[in-house]
């Protein structure tokens, strides 16, 4: 597989875990081409993956209710989040100073995560999905505790090192979005 040529989901096909497939056509409430990404290794009898959420991940619903593109891949140990609650300040006289918050929702989590010793099929899963978002489309991703709520994110960039064969390493920062829109 490549990141840039994904093949067709079959029913009958047999899909190794982290295979890419792409569905086409109408499917409700699904963008067309809508990709999906084997969970795990199976035969596809004639369920569609849009429909089989314990072997095809790729989309979940939002608070909103929308069907939007979802994060599944587990980030190696070791991730960072970074909070900084956006507020505004008046410095008065004599050394005072005022502050209150700048908006709604603003403390926004940033997480930076590494996924460290992959194969090549995941890092090209996991490399697909980030690609297909552009840096601009968001996703759902659930970090881990304490801040363990499935929320709207975005990854703006990402780089993925080849260490030697079949052994990869991606690091990307996830920006949480304010507000589901």
């Amino acid at each position: 597989m490549s990141v840039y040529s994904v093949n067709e989901w079959v029913a009958g096909g047999t899909y190794p875990l982290y295979t890419v497939v792409k569905r086409t056509g109408a499917l409700t409430g699904h963008p067309s081409p809508a990709y999906f990404y084997a969970l795990t290794s199976h035969d596809s009898v004639s369920t569609n993956p849009e429909a089989d959420t314990v072997n095809w991940g790729g989309y979940g619903t939002a608070a909103d209710s929308s069907i939007r593109p979802k994060f599944e891949w587990t980030p190696s140990y070791g991730l960072t989040n970074q909070l900084t609650p956006r507020v505004k300040s008046i410095k008065l006289g004599d050394g005072y100073e005022q502050r209150m918050q700048d908006g709604i929702n603003t403390v926004l989590l940033s997480v930076s995560l590494s996924f460290e010793t992959r194969t090549q099929d995941e890092t090209e899963a996991i490399s697909h999905f980030l690609h297909e978002r552009g840096g601009y489309e968001t996703f759902l991703f659930t970090p881990e505790p304490p801040y363990d709520k499935e929320k709207l994110f975005l990854a703006r960039e990402w780089n993925s090192t080849y260490n030697f064969f079949d052994n990869y390493s991606i690091s990307v920062s996830f920006e949480e979005l304010p507000i589901v829109s």
